[in-house]
């Protein structure tokens, strides 16, 4: 937080993600358009998800697409007190999300309560992203989206540059030459992650979609026929994680 005193927290590789979400209301596809993000503390590499929602079921999806990304997860996953993880009031793992931690072999480690920039690598994540890829993102649909901010973190994202100690000054060396600083991407390229399993955890997300005139539903850029007079009519599909199935009930 802006004027609050702030110490620098050693990250040792691979210990830590921290998770946060981001949103963009009016997306160009017509609908507010939800990020999940999680950022390595010690590099900074971060990979983001969109999302149509953040209830737990997108949550688990979300965190699940990050770590495919960045190829593993650390250990302790940072997380401020979402009402989906953490119960309101506590410090606490919701009973719904532990086997969720479990299944990936993570720890969550909520922020403590009143305590800014508990975070902050992941929190500068979302203020580079909003700066560099939101204002200039011009995809029509949320399957373009999602292709687009996985370019911009793969290649503008990992090319940033990592000062010695993250943020404390160079110093001076003989010579008066400048040390080179490492990129975010050879930082990370050099954290040991914990390899994940090789299936989701086996949550179901839900939708509600509109029918058109078609008898048609969309899906994730697909369309899936339903019977036909039910134009128009709200149905709700559903998809279980892991597999190749997409359930729709009225």
């Amino acid at each position: 937080m802006t004027g609050r005193e702030t110490t620098e927290i050693d990250h040792p590789a691979g210990e830590e993600i921290q998770w946060d979400w981001a949103e963009r209301r009016r997306a160009p596809w017509g609908a507010t358009c939800h990020g999940l993000l999680g950022t390595l503390a010690h590099s900074g590499r971060t990979r983001q998800v969109l999302c149509e929602s953040t209830d737990q079921a997108h949550l688990v999806e979300a965190i699940d697409g990050v770590l495919r990304r960045l190829g593993g997860t650390a250990r302790k996953w940072r997380t401020d007190r979402l009402a989906t993880v953490i119960r309101p009031g506590t410090a606490e793992v919701q009973a719904s999300f532990a086997p969720v931690a479990k299944h990936y072999g993570a720890i969550v480690v909520p922020c403590p309560p009143r305590r800014g920039n508990r975070k902050g690598a992941v929190e500068c994540g979302v203020k580079f992203m909003c700066g560099r890829w939101w204002r200039t993102m011009d995809a029509t649909t949320p399957e373009d989206a999602q292709l687009s901010v996985d370019r911009f973190w793969a290649t503008t994202g990992d090319a940033r540059l990592r000062p010695p100690g993250r943020y404390a000054e160079p110093g001076e060396l003989a010579g008066g030459e400048r040390p080179r600083w490492p990129t975010v991407g050879e930082l990370a390229d050099a954290e040991v992650l914990m390899a994940l399993p090789p299936m989701p955890y086996p949550v179901t997300v839900e939708v509600s979609r509109p029918v058109d005139d078609r008898a048609s539903v969309a899906f994730r850029g697909n369309r899936y026929s339903v019977n036909p007079g039910m134009g128009g009519v709200e149905v709700t599909l559903r998809h279980r994680l892991g597999t190749a199935t997409v359930e729709i009930v009225t």
